[in-house]
């Protein structure tokens, strides 16, 4: 999944033809561009710590959790926390209702709210392998600010990559995000499990 258009591309190069790059045809020049496009969306992942097309329709992610992941809050609801938010769906969530040797997975009845997911059948807090969630994360459209900076960075470095074949920069540029510190309010840091 990648995180912005060629169009919105070459609109930010001031539609700079394929010739100024080097390139014998307009395809191939797009074929470059979609794969910068997809370099970039994937090193916006891996800043933010979110698995690839978070950012573009959410990814699916199957979490497994050991007797010692169970919660209980003040009230006694038994929860886990999903390591990914925001969540788009619960997909699956099925309980060990067996032992470690001989696990037996049933259905389980839960709700949720933010990053805890609330069971309603107690799970088992002793098992090494206690229940699993299915869900899917993520945003179901890529965020203006997501995408913004997918075309800064790979604008800025066609700009000095043509710069690098004018001879007017000496060293190769490398494709580098731009505008980082917006991705810090999606950094996710996923819970350490015990």
């Amino acid at each position: 999944m990648s995180y912005a258009s060629v169009a919105s591309i070459l609109d930010r190069i001031g539609r700079l033809g394929y010739q100024s790059f080097g390139f014998t045809d307009s395809n191939s020049f797009e074929s470059y561009v979609s794969d910068l496009i997809a370099r970039a969306s994937r090193m916006i992942d891996r800043y933010c710590g979110v698995p690839e097309g978070f950012f573009s329709g959410g990814s699916r992610i199957t979490v497994s959790y050991r007797g010692s992941d169970i919660c209980i809050d003040r009230v006694g609801r038994v929860y886990v926390i999903l390591p990914y938010t925001p969540i788009i769906a619960v997909e699956e969530v099925k309980v060990n209702i067996g032992d470690d040797l001989n696990p037996v997975f049933m259905d389980a009845v839960y709700t949720y709210a933010g990053s805890a997911l609330y069971i309603h059948d107690n799970p088992s807090r002793y098992l090494t392998l206690s229940m699993y969630v299915t869900y899917t994360a993520g945003y179901i459209s890529t965020p203006s600010d997501i995408s913004s900076i997918v075309v800064e960075s790979v604008a800025s470095f066609l700009l000095e990559y043509l710069r690098f074949i004018r001879n007017e920069r000496v060293d190769v540029p490398v494709l580098q995000l731009r505008n980082t510190e917006i991705l810090d309010k999606y950094r996710c840091i996923p819970f350490a499990k015990g």
